[in-house]
């Protein structure tokens, strides 16, 4: 009897024991910086909207270009041949914002084009997708680049970017063989 005493006052401290010591810690999901769980998504009298708090990520560090079989056409067509679309996606912060706008511009090589606006914005996710248009004198045989810049619209429709260097982006188009 005695022995069984024993035995079951051991497994009674090892159960209180590993009921303890489970779930002590929480798990954070953290993807190139994006927190959904972050301050800038925080609720109450103490939380403040934080233009330090935008940033953007792109997924990948290059996208592989393939030279197109047929005419140049819209990315917005159903019948766009998708080489001469890139889609260009990742995460994103808009530091609480209530809307966000993301720029995309082709840079480098011989044919760079301007910064344009997109009709992609940071979801409530933190992702983002941008199709970019290849100009019709795109050189497939060269390397180009393509940044993305994201920024804040506030409450007023005031454009806010982030006073660090983390609102923006970049992924290497390389040429496909």
């Amino acid at each position: 009897m005695r022995r069984v005493t024993q035995v079951l006052g051991i497994l009674l401290l090892m159960a209180i024991v590993a009921v303890g010591f489970q779930n002590c810690g929480t798990y954070q999901a953290n993807q190139n910086g994006f927190d959904k769980d972050s301050a800038s998504k925080c609720i109450g009298s103490e939380c403040a909207i934080a233009p330090e708090s935008i940033s953007i990520a792109i997924g990948s560090q290059s996208i592989p270009v393939y030279k197109p079989t047929g005419a140049k056409t819209s990315c917005t067509s159903t019948s766009a041949d998708p080489s001469w679309c890139i889609d260009v996606a990742g995460y994103c912060d808009a530091g609480g914002y209530p809307d966000s706008r993301i720029y995309a511009q082709l840079k480098t090589g011989p044919t760079p084009i301007p910064e344009y606006l997109t009709e992609a914005k940071c979801d409530d996710m933190g992702r983002f997708r941008v199709s970019v248009a290849l100009p019709a004198n795109y050189d497939f045989d060269q390397f180009y680049e393509i940044e993305v810049r994201l920024e804040g619209i506030g409450e007023d429709g005031q454009a806010i970017r982030n006073p660090l260097p983390v609102d923006y982006s970049s992924v290497g188009l390389v040429p496909a063989i």
